[in-house]
């Protein structure tokens, strides 16, 4: 009972705002860089509700086939990694008082790409930041499966994961 009588002095609460995108894009690519993605990437405006971290998963960021893979998925991650940053630094220009959102890691598997955005402010209470990769489909080739990144906010682990499964 003591213990929870001075619960004030060893807890602290602080609420962050996440929004968490997901999107299989069957192969498509961005068709221009000034893609509009600010209402799917900031769904509620740029006022008070801006979140503190954007989580985004893509599927089938590439036409899943051998010759496609190895070869044009970094450069088509690149690619999508560019327009969201051009979309959040847009939608929050003059926001902020200077602050921006950055990219906090990312990570791939064949046709998925997982990526974490948050407030430069929050940078400095985020450490321990790991991924994981787990490769399923036929025959163990790894055109099925699962990414998660995983960080340390001050004193909580929060997990992510971006999946791309068999259907049916």
């Amino acid at each position: 009972e003591v213990l929870l009588g001075n619960e004030g002095l060893y807890v602290g609460l602080e609420h962050l705002k996440v929004n968490i995108c997901s999107w299989n894009l069957g192969g498509i690519k961005p068709l221009f860089k000034s893609m509009d993605l600010s209402k799917w990437l900031l769904p509620f405006g740029t006022d008070q509700l801006l979140p503190d971290i954007i989580v985004v998963g893509f599927q089938e960021i590439v036409t899943l086939n051998v010759k496609n893979i190895p070869l044009e998925q970094r450069a088509v991650m690149q690619v999508w990694s560019n327009v969201i940053q051009e979309n959040l630094d847009t939608a929050t220009r003059g926001l902020f008082d200077g602050d921006k959102y950055i990219k906090l890691r990312e990570e791939s598997l064949v046709g998925v790409y997982h990526t974490i955005w948050v407030k430069k402010c929050h940078q400095p209470h985020i450490r321990d930041v790991q991924t994981s990769r787990i490769y399923l489909g036929k025959a163990g080739l790894g055109n099925k499966g699962s990414v998660a990144i995983r960080l340390q906010y001050r004193d909580s682990s929060i997990a992510f994961a971006c999946c791309h499964l068999e259907s049916g």
